[in-house]
């Protein structure tokens, strides 16, 4: 017999085998959705939840168990992962519904529409979006993780042409822009259903990019967030980086040393948190003894400043030939200045702020420049 093993997760407690993928590190990444849920749910009669991707079930299982879902349907098309959620839901009493089908069949069969849908697929989500704008309605929340992280990032550039169409950014930009393909990739496919996508969490962990999002009902709604697209623009000979809005760039030679400009996009521009929502969230994983590590990315959102992109602060002095500088001291430099800034919740190297640019390469020389550290 293979060798089974246990993994206990919020409320729930779920065994399972090769042939079911689980990974616990991805914890967060359903501790955030689950958070939302709760906050959601408290103010809706009734809430379905459908676990489009359930593997060894334990996000449906938790859907139902901690936030009181009235109705959980999981799917999963891997017969022998599909056995396995089946018994995760009986051994935790749970009221879910398991199905062994796959996302398309089920939209296509099924006339159900759902408060929330949480999509976790294996790689990218890119094949199931459409079936699954086929069972929203006003109102749903679409959760969507993705793992190809690769192709986002631009490091399989054709591929992320192909697959998102938008053109990625190869460099130390690329989490971000990587994220916001994804969200734009959303907004273009909700659309064409007339839904306009509202973006009220969004972040990358370890491998995972990860949007949060409300779809609104309306033509208008729709076209509202087609306006919301744009461009990055980055120039590779002076590092300026910015946003251009518009589904027709108008930038195309840098503000600063008038090179050419770099562009990446179609992608979301506005927006990657709701602060608000954030700090309500914190407090349900406290609440509800959530992961340590939940709530650490959950502190490090709140903490960051709502303005689009960041400064590699390592490839900043290399840059100017100058010694390393640590960004807790440039963000004091920037503040003093009076410039907003914070770390970046993609990586501690990296400092979001309001400043351009050529006043982040001034600032810093002045602090090198005075201590050469």
């Amino acid at each position: 017999m293979e060798k089974r093993s246990t993994y206990e997760e919020g409320k729930a407690t779920v065994s399972y085998d090769s042939n079911t993928f689980l990974n616990p590190v991805a914890r967060p990444t359903r501790d955030f959705g689950i958070a939302i849920a709760v906050l959601e749910s408290a103010h809706r009669d009734g809430f379905r939840v459908l676990d489009a991707t359930g593997g060894t079930g334990i996000r449906g299982i938790r859907y139902g168990l901690e936030i009181g879902a009235t109705d959980v349907t999981i799917l999963e098309i891997n017969e022998k992962a599909f056995e396995t959620a089946k018994a995760n839901v009986e051994s935790n009493s749970s009221n879910a519904k398991v199905i062994n089908t796959s996302i398309q069949e089920f939209a296509n069969c099924s006339r159900e529409r759902f408060d929330l849908i949480d999509l976790d697929p294996f790689g990218g989500i890119v094949p199931y979006v459409y079936d699954i704008m086929k069972m929203s309605r006003d109102n749903s929340l679409l959760f969507a993780t993705s793992t190809d992280s690769a192709v986002l990032c631009g490091a399989h550039y054709k591929a992320c042409i192909k697959l998102y169409g938008a053109v990625p950014l190869h460099n130390e930009l690329c989490h971000e822009v990587g994220l916001r393909i994804l969200a734009g990739y959303l907004i273009r496919t909700a659309a064409s259903f007339n839904f306009g996508v509202e973006v009220i969490a969004g972040f990358f962990y370890k491998h995972y990019m990860r949007v949060h999002t409300k779809l609104h009902y309306g033509s208008k709604n729709a076209s509202k967030s087609i306006e919301s697209l744009g461009f990055v623009e980055y120039c590779n000979s002076c590092g300026h980086r910015g946003m251009d809005g518009g589904l027709i760039p108008k930038m195309h030679t840098c503000p600063e040393c008038g090179a050419d400009l770099t562009l990446s996009g179609p992608l979301y521009t506005g927006s990657l948190k709701d602060g608000g929502l954030l700090d309500r969230v914190k407090s349900v994983m406290e609440e509800n003894g959530m992961a340590d590590a939940s709530i650490r990315l959950a502190n490090k959102l709140i903490a960051e400043l709502d303005a689009p992109l960041y400064y590699s602060v390592p490839k900043l002095t290399k840059s100017l030939g100058t010694g390393s500088l640590s960004p807790a001291r440039l963000i004091d430099a920037l503040a003093a200045s009076g410039h907003s800034a914070s770390i970046s919740h993609m990586g501690p190297e990296y400092v979001k702020t309001d400043a351009s640019m050529a006043q982040v390469k001034e600032l810093a020389l002045d602090l090198l420049g005075k201590s050469g550290r």
